[in-house]
């Protein structure tokens, strides 16, 4: 008894330090194990070339994205070489952050009990490790939503201006990194209006004024955004993916069933049906108890938000909405357990998500398989059989990487994003020996298929999405196929064709 006790009084009073390495060992064991994905490919090159080439840190603006952690995976670029790895550790730590802003919002609404399972629920949910291990935004979305929720929470309680302030950083960063973060500005917005009239007249001007410091501070935060011209050119390339004003008005109610399906979908499988049934009976519990309704409608919020602007719900426009469930599953679970006093049922509501997290991490490709067999969401063609799958593409940096030895090759890519042709640049265009281009009959000369021959002075490969050479195929022979899995995909390696005959053209 007198070790368990002394156990106990350890664990409770280093859990933090306990939790933080937890969280580290989770995240960071195989960290690399899946290969890059397409997009991770697309912000990961964009991310080198705004940092280090002149006149490219507004490119991601101008393809209509925040700019903020691409830049970041940039700047972490300098510091590790393998741009995968930069780019998954700033992740790694962004969740670090939604992991700690849990914890703390816990214990302050609910207590610590409620604090530790919330965390350990978060810790080995694998939607949320998943997503904590993508150079990705989704992780440093829910990081901007948890601590937003923190510091508007602290500012209703003590009106103290430096929670304005803090707000209105978390705010920015937000949609500066990206724009579906406009849902928790909404739900200030809406909270705001909502406590300004319930407020005493004092007290409900000091709140409009703490408020006015946060919309002060959000656009000071955003200022390099919104004064950048390509910002505002390529706004409208939005309505790509939200519902806009005259789409809303028209009462889209087919898509907003087909959102709330889908986003129940996801959320049954993977948080799993006993952490999203017990996520449902804490908000019986609060809605019950007349209290923290704040806290309630601020989790209810960002996902009705998403449910009733976006056009089709995936897996990635919702996750970052999801974080501050595992409070209400954790305090549901609590009083479970403290009025029943069944400690079995918090063990059985995470063995799930155990198991799924283990294969995640240590069998990505069991994960993706066994998680299509109970649902459409589990994104296995994009993440392993589809052309946005990265497998293949570590083979081909391989051979590439072997070719270049004792001498500089060229590599050439279609005009396109993604796997393989971002993956090259993101990894080659700081290599001495591998010069990264784009080769594509869309940007090229028309004369060029007057010749029959092409001849370089340096060894020229081509690397293709399942052999789409832009029309030149006359001019290369294939050196090596990597399929991915399931063989439906695969990432071709080119090289001119040896000992060509007829007109040739040289090229510089």
């Amino acid at each position: 008894m007198k070790n368990i006790f002394i156990i106990k009084n350890f664990f409770e009073t280093h859990f933090l330090i306990i939790l933080i390495f937890t969280y580290l060992t989770i995240r960071l064991i195989n960290l690399t194990l899946l290969p890059i994905f397409n997009d991770e490919a697309i912000y990961l090159d964009w991310g080198y070339r705004a940092i280090n080439i002149k006149g490219y840190l507004s490119y991601p603006i101008m393809h209509a994205k925040p700019p903020l952690l691409v830049w970041i995976f940039g700047l972490m670029q300098k510091i590790i070489s393998d741009p995968l790895q930069a780019g998954r550790i700033i992740s790694v730590f962004a969740g670090l952050l939604t992991t700690l802003g849990i914890y703390k919002i816990s214990q302050t609404i609910f207590g610590r009990k409620v604090a530790i399972i919330a965390t350990t629920i978060y810790l080995i949910n694998p939607l949320f490790i998943f997503y904590d291990r993508q150079a990705l935004m989704e992780s440093s979305i829910s990081a901007a939503g948890v601590w937003s929720f923190h510091f508007f929470h602290r500012l209703l309680s003590e009106h103290k201006v430096k929670y304005s302030i803090l707000l209105g950083i978390s705010l920015g960063i937000g949609y500066f990194i990206k724009s579906n973060s406009f849902a928790f500005i909404i739900s200030v917005f809406i909270l705001g209006i909502y406590y300004i009239f319930r407020s005493e007249n004092i007290k409900s001007k000091q709140l409009i004024n703490n408020l006015f410091i946060v919309l002060i501070i959000f656009l000071i935060v955003i200022s390099p955004l919104i004064l950048n011209q390509y910002f505002w050119t390529t706004l409208s390339q939005n309505n790509n993916y939200i519902l806009m004003p005259k789409e809303l008005i028209k009462f889209p109610i087919t898509t907003w069933l087909k959102n709330f399906w889908i986003t129940l979908s996801i959320s049954l499988v993977y948080l799993n049906p006993l952490i999203l049934l017990s996520a449902i009976v804490g908000i019986f519990f609060l809605v019950k108890e007349r209290r923290n309704g704040l806290f309630l409608v601020w989790c209810l919020n960002g996902i009705a938000v998403s449910v009733l602007l976006v056009k089709l719900m995936s897996v990635r426009y919702i996750v970052s909405f999801l974080p501050l469930t595992t409070v209400l599953a954790a305090y549901a679970l609590d009083k479970i357990h403290e009025k029943l006093k069944l400690s079995a049922v918090i063990l059985l509501s995470i063995i799930p998500s155990v198991i799924l997290s283990y294969f995640l991490i240590f069998h990505p490709l069991t994960y993706f398989e066994l998680l299509d067999k109970i649902t459409i969401h589990s994104q296995k063609e994009e993440y392993m059989t589809n052309w946005t799958s990265g497998y293949g593409f570590e083979e081909t940096k391989g051979y590439l990487e072997n070719s270049a030895k004792n001498k500089m090759i060229i590599v050439g890519v279609r005009v396109d994003e993604g796997i393989p042709e971002n993956a090259v640049f993101a990894y080659f265009l700081n290599s001495t020996n591998i010069k990264p281009v784009v080769f594509d009959s869309l940007i090229l000369d028309n004369k060029i298929f007057e010749y029959d021959c092409l001849k370089t002075s340096i060894p020229f490969y081509f690397v293709s999405r399942d052999g789409n050479l832009t029309g030149l195929n006359k001019f290369f022979q294939e050196e090596k196929r990597f399929y991915k899995p399931e063989e439906k995909n695969y990432i071709g390696i080119h090289s001119l064709k040896d000992n060509c005959q007829g007109k040739t053209l040289e090229l510089n």
